[in-house]
């Protein structure tokens, strides 16, 4: 985001010029020039219509969705790419605000069908078709990856809330995969156990708020029993020679 300067600083910066039309900015006290909030830049009245859009900057540094001012190409910019994928998940500040809430149980559910799409297809289930039909109810770039959100999902998630679209249907997209696998004779064979805790509940590989892998020899445990173990795998650590602790030395859930 830029930082507003005083408007005699900024137009002395600019030497009183319009950019975009290089004409002189106007003093009148009734038709001055005019600020965009997009550009940090004061403009003519014939370059600048007081239209209003959400900033994008503002939402991704504060999840701030109040309209301001633009000039009239920033606004045109704005529209054409309010649906594009353009924002990544990882530019997004973290706030308090509740429906920053909902856009990470969205998140979620987008990483959910990120795996569910490798499980289906790892394992060459039939379930692939009915899948397809599923992802064609999503925007492409929902269907396609999890990283990325288009302005126009941020907006929806802060007016609508779990009523918004992206919402409603990646919930439902991923229950009815979810309930799939876990029935599924074939996809129900991406289940692993935790070998910490030794419980007999599958765990699948969807279930990104509690399954973790090890990056080196790939064995599964729950997120909890990795993290008491000291965040170290078991099975890794007893290969290496100067220590051999046990799996059942890490005290069980």
């Amino acid at each position: 985001m830029h930082p507003r300067l005083s408007k005699d600083v900024q137009v002395s910066r600019q030497r009183g010029l319009c950019p975009g039309c290089r004409q002189r900015l106007p003093s009148s006290l009734f038709q001055g020039p005019r600020y965009c909030h997009y550009l940090g830049y004061y403009f003519c009245t014939s370059c600048h219509n007081s239209d209003i859009r959400v900033i994008p900057a503002r939402v991704a540094e504060r999840w701030d969705f109040e309209p301001r001012k633009v000039c009239a190409a920033v606004a045109k910019y704005l529209d054409l790419q309010v649906n594009q994928p353009l924002v990544p998940i990882t530019s997004i500040r973290q706030t308090k605000v509740s429906s920053q809430q909902i856009l990470t149980e969205i998140h979620l559910h987008r990483q959910k069908l990120s795996r569910i799409k490798g499980i289906v297809a790892e394992f060459g289930c039939e379930f692939q078709e009915t899948l397809s039909g599923y992802l064609s109810q999503l925007d492409a770039h929902v269907a396609r990856s999890h990283e990325h959100y288009a302005m126009q999902d941020l907006i929806r998630i802060e007016l609508q809330g779990k009523n918004c679209p992206l919402f409603l249907k990646i919930t439902r997209v991923v229950t009815a995969c979810a309930t799939h696998i876990q029935s599924c004779p074939t996809c129900s064979k991406s289940a692993e156990r935790c070998p910490i805790c030794a419980s007999s509940a599958p765990l699948y590989p969807f279930e990104v708020e509690t399954f973790h892998a090890c990056s080196q020899c790939k064995a599964v445990f729950h997120k909890a029993c990795f993290r008491r173990a000291g965040a170290s795998c078991p099975f890794c650590l007893q290969e290496a020679p100067q220590r051999k602790p046990s799996v059942a030395a890490v005290q069980a859930r």
